[in-house]
């Protein structure tokens, strides 16, 4: 009985602290966005599937804004989940990631100019209502998915006035002007093409591609052997920041702050997992 009673307790708590950022990650349909923007980080959630090299590759037309991507992850970046601005985090071995953000437009002849400014790791292919607008530190041509970006130089994970040792998760904060000009790319005030928009809804969609494994070219360059380097130096060389559209005419905005009609309550993070026996035995409580 008192493992059932803990079990519910953190259930409601976990319940309580989900409750109470109903309006910043509920989805899509409870994001509000900073003011002046269409989208923004960290507000605006993303529908979001990662792929690593054996998992089932993404499906035909996952760009188009008719795709039903309501399976997907719904996350604000940065992305991958887990993983932080510099590359550092949980998840290793993944290809690529997709992401899809929605809009809405009134009319497309007041909307006026939508500028996305975009920062990643790795390359990046940016699409509109399906159709690509760009892409950035990648090949031309080609299946994207297929794709490497291109790779990082030493200032990547070496602080190049003090290289003794790759700059670690553990020392990323006191380095962080330093990571963020050598580690994040940057796409600045990129136009959306107008005749791509249409009434209600549009989809910006980004696919997002890893570079070649740092760890190759620490090797490369200071001949060092791996098993004998601090874990800590390895970073995710893919993944998605920072991103802000802005509108400079009238009639768009980010998604829809209305929400449905009746109560919805989950318990905890949808990637928290709260089990059984993930709490104490009742020998181990205390008295």
């Amino acid at each position: 009985m008192r493992m059932r009673t803990t079990v519910w307790m953190t259930g409601l708590l976990a319940g309580a602290v989900a409750l109470a950022g109903v309006t910043a990650f509920a989805g899509d349909e409870g994001a509000h966005v900073a003011a002046g923007a269409v989208l923004s980080t960290p507000e605006t959630v993303w529908r979001t599937r990662m792929v690593a090299g054996d998992t089932i590759p993404l499906p035909e037309g996952w760009e188009q804004p008719g795709f039903d991507d309501r399976e997907w992850g719904r996350f604000p970046l940065p992305l991958p989940i887990g993983v932080n601005a510099w590359g550092y985090g949980r998840r290793t071995g993944i290809h690529h990631l997709a992401a899809r953000a929605t809009f809405r437009v009134d009319d497309a002849g007041t909307a006026g100019r939508l500028r996305l400014d975009l920062s990643y790791r790795g390359g990046v292919v940016i699409y509109l209502n399906g159709e690509e607008i760009g892409r950035f530190h990648l090949p031309e041509g080609g299946d994207a998915t297929e794709l490497q970006a291109e790779p990082y130089g030493k200032g990547a994970w070496f602080v190049e006035e003090d290289d003794d040792r790759p700059i670690t998760s553990g020392h990323a904060d006191d380095h962080e002007a330093w990571l963020r000009a050598h580690r994040l790319r940057h796409v600045r005030g990129l136009d959306l093409p107008a005749r791509l928009l249409r009434p209600g809804p549009n989809v910006l969609a980004v696919l997002a591609l890893g570079a070649p494994d740092p760890m190759d070219h620490t090797r490369r360059f200071r001949g060092l052997d791996w098993p004998r380097m601090d874990r800590g130096g390895q970073f995710l060389a893919m993944g998605l920041v920072e991103a802000t559209l802005r509108a400079t005419g009238t009639g768009v905005s980010g998604p829809s702050s209305a929400h449905p009609e009746g109560t919805r309550i989950w318990v905890g993070s949808p990637v928290t997992d709260i089990r059984p026996d993930s709490v104490p035995a009742p020998d181990d409580e205390a008295a």
